[in-house]
């Protein structure tokens, strides 16, 4: 028993005698002076055979120092332009602060290269590394197929549409394709019933006479980022999907019209795209991919190791069109009333296509 008691004793002298002696031996913090990292140049663009104009947005990235200082800004006033390997340049007009379009005429064409040449008001010179242009196969057929997910409730559920694409992959070469999807609905408001905001927070009954009745075109309708390569189907009829369209309530009031584009791409831009894909998908579980140097296509003449943010792609393009009639949706969401001009909404207008027979 005796024995028992001194080794207790023992034991907390022991722990005690620790505590001291490592309390002691900390060491003291290193104050380390990190140095401001400098804006990067971000470049987002990319050109087809389709319609133009097409665009090229530039701005500089968040900066990161002790704190963080600076915020994403559009570079203005840059000299941009694209040059084809025959010496052809075609200049882009600055639409708005930052972004650049091409001729409303201008195309590419298959299998010429191009480079994309921007001059900051900096005095800087960057320039990408030539871009081939790649056939790409055309469309065989499109399809679509509502469906449903449980919500954050019992009581509610998402739903939407998916949009399918068919197209035969040619035999014995390697390609990539990646896919845009365009939306355009119409959509009926009540600017009768438009509030205008009081000064504390209420409103007045203000009602408006115009206009009640638009047509939306959403210039892409999901963020996600559809890719394919022909490494497991190559030479076969494929049937992918290439786009979803969420029901908001709203969007398939009357019918919808989907525009698919299907563009190739190179082995280099598939794999950036890739790259931004899974890097996206990272959500903190033990199955995310590992991170990794995103590195795009442009280097600066006068600098070439500063790091430079964005691609800069070319690509042939495929169009095919389908409209989804409301019948597919099975469970419409329920609608929400608008009470205001439908103009407001972005990228509406009153003028109805002339394809909305």
């Amino acid at each position: 028993m005796i024995v028992m008691k001194l080794l207790s004793i023992y034991t907390r002298l022991f722990f005690c005698l620790a505590f001291v002696l490592v309390h002691q031996g900390c060491i003291e913090p290193l104050d380390v002076q990190t140095e401001v990292s400098r804006q990067l140049l971000v470049v987002e663009g990319s050109i087809s055979t389709g319609q133009g104009p097409h665009s090229i947005r530039l701005e500089t990235s968040d900066q990161f120092g002790d704190v963080f200082t600076g915020f994403p800004t559009p570079v203005s006033e840059a000299t941009v332009y694209i040059r084809d390997s025959r010496g052809n340049n075609q200049y882009l007009e600055e639409d708005r602060t930052g972004l650049y379009l091409t001729d409303s005429d201008f195309k590419i064409e298959v299998n010429e290269s191009y480079t994309l040449n921007v001059n900051t008001p900096d005095g800087d010179w960057y320039i990408s590394t030539p871009q081939q242009v790649l056939p790409v196969t055309p469309i065989d057929d499109l399809s679509i197929e509502w469906v449903k997910q449980p919500g954050l409730s019992d009581l509610s559920f998402e739903s939407g549409v998916d949009v399918f694409c068919e197209f035969t992959d040619p035999a014995d070469e390697q390609n990539f394709y990646q896919w845009n999807v365009i939306g355009e609905y119409k959509i009926s408001t009540r600017p009768d019933l438009y509030v205008a905001p009081g000064p504390f927070g209420g409103g007045t009954p203000s009602p408006k006479n115009c206009c009640a009745i638009c047509w939306v075109k959403e210039p892409t309708v999901d963020v996600a980022t559809y890719l394919f390569k022909d490494n497991l189907s190559n030479g076969n009829t494929t049937k992918t999907q290439v786009g979803y369209i969420p029901d908001d309530g709203a969007r398939f009031e009357d019918k919808y019209m989907v525009v698919v584009e299907q563009l190739s791409l190179t082995q280099e831009a598939f794999q950036f795209f890739s790259l931004i894909q899974n890097q996206a998908s990272i959500d903190g579980d033990i199955f995310d991919p590992p991170p990794a140097t995103i590195r795009g296509n442009m280097i600066n003449v006068n600098n070439p190791s500063e790091a430079v943010i964005g691609h800069f792609s070319v690509s042939d393009v495929a169009v095919d069109t389908i409209f989804i009639q409301n019948d597919i949706i099975l469970e419409p969401q329920s609608s929400q009333i608008f009470r205001d001009d439908c103009r407001v909404i972005p990228f509406s207008t009153v003028v109805r296509p002339p394809y909305w027979f």
